[in-house]
């Protein structure tokens, strides 16, 4: 507790120590003002990672009495509609005092910064959290639904990414409405539980074939998948049977067989399964300018992925307008795949 304190005011006297119109002096035990209870915080709670956003923001993930955290830098709370964290929670001066002594939290540096931090702690052996709360990035908390340590990561991760775009953050790349609004599907649905990282990476790119890359990653997890529907159904497993079984045999097949499907055959039997009336195979026919033909969309997407993953002299150039679009009906592919045709054979471990 002592130490977290002194790491706090070290911070803020350091950020203005270099201004020679100021001039802090240290204060005998300077600490931030807890009650019994956010005492318990600060003594107990455990910091499971701290993930820098843009410049000073960090997004945090803590436990405290077998329960999980997250608390993004935002000054806004959400309703679990629109973030599937759980429900909001308030922080409190025992989560703040040790976030901030963390070294990824920095305070604000604003015109008239050093102006309030000397206001807030100049003079004062006693300062209220709130107070303090002025001089740092906002700290929005939440209570994750996921409890075993084993979910805690995939779920974090999925709700950082819907707090970015339920947020509306400026992201690198100029995502539309529309296909922001597809990757926020996604990530409601298996392909969100599974493969979260890979969604996320495909918002915080900062190239368009770098987020192709990632959301076709999610496709290549389900090569598998139609050769296994096959096998399934040869060895008389009934649809019914607990999906775990089906998940079994795909960790033999793939690690004690060593097998693995050839890539292009494997996208030609997941795309054929995609229903005609769901519109995807439509929509990727516009976006790719060709046929709505599951097997000739299916060579166009594995051709961009090549073209993007090995180096050719020449390439298709497209705009920003039309990477947005085919990104946005890759993230419903994507959904398609996962939710209505394979969702029994997706393994807990996903991209």
């Amino acid at each position: 507790m002592i130490e977290a304190n002194e790491m706090v005011f070290r911070k803020l006297r350091n950020s203005v120590d270099g201004e020679k119109q100021y001039r802090l002096e240290r204060i005998e035990k300077q600490h931030i003002a807890t009650d019994k209870s956010e005492k318990d915080w600060l003594q107990h709670l455990r910091i499971h990672g701290n993930y820098r956003v843009v410049g000073i923001n960090v997004v945090s993930l803590i436990e405290f009495q077998n329960t999980f955290y997250i608390i993004f830098p935002h000054d806004q709370q959400f309703s679990p509609a629109q973030i599937s964290a759980g429900s909001s929670f308030s922080a409190n001066a025992g989560v703040a005092t040790a976030l901030w002594a963390s070294p990824e939290y920095r305070p604000l540096r604003d015109r008239g910064s050093s102006d309030r931090i000397v206001e807030v702690i100049g003079s004062v052996q006693k300062c209220m959290w709130t107070d303090v709360a002025k001089l740092f990035p906002p700290l929005c908390m939440y209570r994750l639904s996921s409890t075993p340590l084993s979910d805690v990561r995939n779920s974090s991760l999925r709700t950082y990414a819907e707090y970015l775009i339920v947020s509306q953050h400026e992201f690198t790349l100029p995502f539309t409405r529309k296909t922001s609004g597809a990757l926020l599907s996604l990530l409601a649905g298996n392909a969100g539980a599974i493969g979260p990282s890979a969604i996320l990476r495909a918002l915080l790119a900062s190239n368009w074939s770098h987020a192709y890359l990632d959301l076709f990653r999610l496709i290549e997890h389900l090569y598998s998948a139609p050769f296994l529907q096959e096998l399934v159904s040869g060895l008389g497993i009934s649809a019914g049977q607990s999906p775990r079984s089906v998940r079994s045999i795909r960790g033999i097949v793939e690690r004690s067989l060593a097998w693995k499907p050839k890539e292009a055959s494997a996208l030609d039997k997941l795309f054929v399964q995609i229903p005609d009336g769901s519109g995807v195979l439509q929509d990727l026919s516009v976006a790719l300018k060709t046929d709505a033909d599951a097997r000739k969309i299916a060579a166009c997407i594995y051709t961009i992925r090549n073209e993007i993953a090995h180096f050719r002299e020449s390439g298709t150039i497209r705009s920003d307008e039309e990477w947005d679009t085919l990104i946005g009906s890759l993230a419903s592919t994507v959904q398609t795949l996962y939710d209505n045709c394979f969702h029994e054979y997706c393994s807990d471990h996903g991209p």
